[in-house]
């Protein structure tokens, strides 16, 4: 007797959802609130029923949008370069890459900075920075690029022991520069590179970037290409110089993290 009423009992359910739903349209269509219900409901349920996949697909979006978000904020904010430093945006494990200048660890990096001034000697210096993206093979950094510009209208500093040159009020246009900047758990800066240029060919800074562009845009070409033997003697031997800006920390002052502590300076160009 059971084999038999079985179907019909699947029947009678099958009909009592099949009205329920019939009854949730309508309510759907002539009642607004009920519709806002169901759509509560809905996007409840699929919220509730998202893969993995989906769960982690909106977590990384939410990191990496953090991340550029304090990529932009130290660049406009915080690099010593382009404003004013802010040594709490740095991790204590900071190291600074240039393809000529670095490492630098936070203390002699942030002393430079402050030495250079070069954010007083270009008053509206902007990095015009854009194409900001995570590093598919480390999602703790950002890659980005700038292209400098602004106009020397106070006097360039070389350190405060060294005299400094009078404002050229030249206008500078940089070429396109790669940067990237990697970010730890307290999403403090631990990694910067700068002045990579894309094309030699823009702007009107012979193709150079970072400090060394801005100084032959304003005609201030008097160092010798940083490829040459003349330059890494100039960079070692003002690194004995006590109060004069460093174009590298010592090996034993770079944090264990940095893979190449003994290529300095222009190293390897």
């Amino acid at each position: 007797m059971m084999i038999k009423t079985f179907p019909s009992t699947i029947t009678l359910v099958v009909a009592a959802v099949l009205l329920s739903s019939v009854g949730s349209a309508t309510a759907f269509i002539t009642n607004p609130s009920a519709a806002a219900s169901v759509g509560s409901a809905s996007a409840l349920f699929m919220s509730e029923t998202a893969t993995a996949l989906e769960v982690n697909d909106i977590k990384d979006e939410n990191d990496n949008a953090r991340l550029i978000a304090a990529a932009k904020e130290f660049v406009n904010t915080a690099s010593g370069f382009y404003s004013d430093l802010r040594p709490d945006l740095y991790s204590e494990e900071f190291v600074m890459r240039g393809p000529a200048v670095g490492p630098l660890n936070k203390s002699d990096y942030c002393f430079t900075m402050s030495e250079l001034k070069i954010w007083e000697a270009f008053p509206d210096i902007q990095a015009n920075a854009f194409g900001f993206s995570i590093d598919p093979e480390n999602s703790d950094k950002v890659w980005f690029f700038v292209r400098n510009t602004g106009t020397n209208t106070g006097p360039i500093s070389f350190g405060s022991k060294v005299p400094q040159i009078p404002a050229t009020n030249k206008e500078i246009r940089g070429p396109t520069e790669a940067f990237s900047m990697e970010f730890d758990s307290d999403l403090k800066v631990r990694g910067l590179t700068i002045g990579y240029p894309c094309n030699r060919f823009e702007g009107n800074t012979g193709g150079l970037g970072a400090f060394i562009g801005l100084l032959t845009g304003c005609g201030l070409d008097f160092l010798p290409s940083i490829k040459s033997p003349l330059f890494k003697f100039i960079q070692k031997t003002g690194q004995k110089i006590e109060g004069y800006p460093k174009t590298f920390s010592n090996p034993e002052d770079l944090p264990s993290w940095w893979e190449t502590p003994d290529v300095l300076g222009a190293d390897g160009l």
